[in-house]
């Protein structure tokens, strides 16, 4: 009897619920196979293809010495800010590549670390580099490309929250297949084989 009496206490007062804090986790995010679309302003000295499913281009600056404009992906929080410049000599394109280097090593101090990847399409006369920010930095993905005379045009990344390289990764990955598909896809129109 006194062995009952032990269980039934064990069982009604020996169990404790113990309440564990939610993992933290993030959202599969699936984003449609994007559709790209030649892009040729009459306005601008290139051509290239954007993916016309997420992004549109906005916010076209034409002045005598640089063309701004910027790619928004309003679904993914995100843009691309784009600057040509026509440098017309060697001194102002690398004057020009050094200050995008100064803008990308101040970007660099928060990565955890840059991968640089250059790129020559020598049939094109299209030559650049594509630096890969990992860590938690406001502009993740940067690139130029340039004829390595007279035109320069540079790309930044930026994500309209505050960075958090773990949630956006889906996000830059994305944005970065658009990127390569643009380089692949860009040409300069005053350029004769």
């Amino acid at each position: 009897m006194r062995n009952y009496i032990f269980v039934i206490f064990i069982v009604l007062f020996g169990c404790e619920n113990y309440f564990l804090p939610k993992q933290s986790a993030y959202l599969r995010l699936d984003y449609p196979k994007p559709e790209y679309k030649l892009i040729d302003d009459k306005d601008f000295p290139f051509f290239f293809e954007a993916n016309t499913i997420l992004s549109e281009i906005s916010d076209i600056d034409i002045n005598p010495e640089s063309i701004d404009f910027i790619i928004n992906y309003n679904q993914l929080n995100a843009q691309i800010n784009f600057q040509y410049k026509n440098v017309n000599s060697n001194e102002k394109l690398n004057a020009y590549i050094l200050d995008l280097k100064m803008t990308i090593e101040t970007h660099s101090t928060m990565a955890n670390s840059v991968k640089i990847k250059d790129y020559s399409l020598k049939e094109k006369n299209i030559f650049g580099r594509i630096f890969d920010l990992s860590g938690d930095v406001a502009s993740p993905y940067q690139f130029y490309l340039t004829d390595s005379t007279n035109n320069i045009i540079s790309g930044l990344v930026y994500f309209n929250i505050k960075p958090n390289y773990d949630s956006i990764l889906p996000a830059i990955n994305y944005i970065e297949n658009d990127i390569i598909h643009l380089i692949e896809s860009f040409n300069w129109k005053n350029y004769n084989k």
